[in-house]
C-alpha cells in the first residue's frame, strides 16, 4: 500500500469529518429549537398574533448545512483516493464510504430545501440506506488484516466510526417520532464526536519507515493545506466534467 498517499488521504478525510462533524453537533442542538419557534409561530398566526418568526436561526441554519456539504466534499475526495490506493476487501469498503457519501450530499442539499415532510422522509430514507452501507463498510474496515498490520489505531479508529453508525441509524428512526426527537438529536450529537475521533485514529500517521518518524500535528497551516490540495482536485473534477 502506498502509505505516503495513506497519510495525506486519511488527514484530508479527517478535516472533512472535522467540518461536517462540528457543524453538525451544532445543527443538531439548534434544529429542536427552530421547530419549537416554527411551532409558537404557527400557532400565533392561527390565533391572530403577529409574532416574529425564525427567519434568523432559519438561515443560519441553511449557512451551517452549506458548510457541512462543502465538508463531504473534502471527505468524498478523500475516500476516492483512498479506494484508488487499496486493495481487496479494503477498495470495496471505501467504495461503500464514497457511494454513502454522495446519497448524505444529496440528503444535506433536501435539508436546505425545506420540503416539509417529503423532504424529511426522503433524508430518513438517505440516511438509512448511507448508514447500512457505512455499517458494511466499517464492519470489514474494523476486522481487515491488511489494515490491522499497517496501522491499528486506523482499525481502532474503524469500530469506532461502526458504533457512531449504529447511533446515527437509531437517531433517523428517533426523528420520525415528535415526543422523543429531542432524543435523537442528542443520540446524533454524540454519534459526531466519534466520527470525529474515529476518524481522527484512522488519521493517525503512518511511519514510512522504521527509522522515520511522522509528524502528528494538524495544525493551522496543516488544514490549510489540505483546504488547498482539496480545492485544486475539485477544480479540476469540475473541469473535466465541463470539458
Amino acid at each position: 500500500m502506498d502509505i505516503i498517499g495513506w497519510n495525506k488521504e486519511t488527514r484530508q478525510a479527517y478535516v472533512g469529518t472535522l467540518i461536517y462533524s462540528l457543524i453538525g453537533v451544532l445543527v443538531s442542538i439548534l434544529t429542536p429549537f427552530a421547530a419549537i419557534s416554527g411551532f409558537v409561530k404557527t400557532a400565533a398566526k392561527l390565533s391572530g398574533d403577529n409574532i416574529g418568526g425564525s427567519g434568523g436561526l432559519g438561515v443560519l441554519l441553511a449557512l451551517l448545512e452549506i458548510c457541512i456539504i462543502v465538508g463531504y466534499i473534502m471527505f468524498y475526495l478523500a475516500v476516492k483516493d483512498l479506494k484508488n490506493i487499496t486493495d481487496g476487501e479494503e477498495r470495496n469498503a471505501f467504495n461503500k464510504i464514497k457511494t454513502s457519501i454522495i446519497l448524505d450530499i444529496v440528503a444535506a442539499f433536501f435539508a436546505i430545501l425545506h420540503l416539509g415532510l417529503f423532504g424529511r422522509l426522503v433524508c430518513g430514507i438517505l440516511g438509512i440506506v448511507s448508514c447500512i452501507m457505512l455499517l458494511g463498510a466499517y464492519s470489514s474496515l474494523k476486522s481487515s488484516k491488511a489494515l490491522s498490520n499497517l496501522s491499528p489505531s486506523a482499525v481502532s479508529g474503524f469500530s469506532l466510526l461502526f458504533t457512531a453508525e449504529v447511533l446515527i441509524l437509531v437517531a433517523i428512526f428517533l426523528g420520525w417520532i415528535p415526543i422523543i426527537k429531542i432524543i435523537g438529536s442528542i443520540l446524533k450529537s454524540i454519534a459526531w464526536i466519534l466520527v470525529l475521533f474515529g476518524w481522527r485514529k484512522v488519521a493517525k500517521p503512518v511511519p514510512v519507515s522504521d527509522e522515520e518518524e511522522c509528524d502528528e500535528k494538524l495544525d493551522f497551516n496543516a488544514i490549510k493545506e489540505v483546504f488547498s490540495e482539496s480545492f485544486a482536485e475539485a477544480k479540476d473534477i469540475a473541469k473535466k466534467i465541463t470539458e
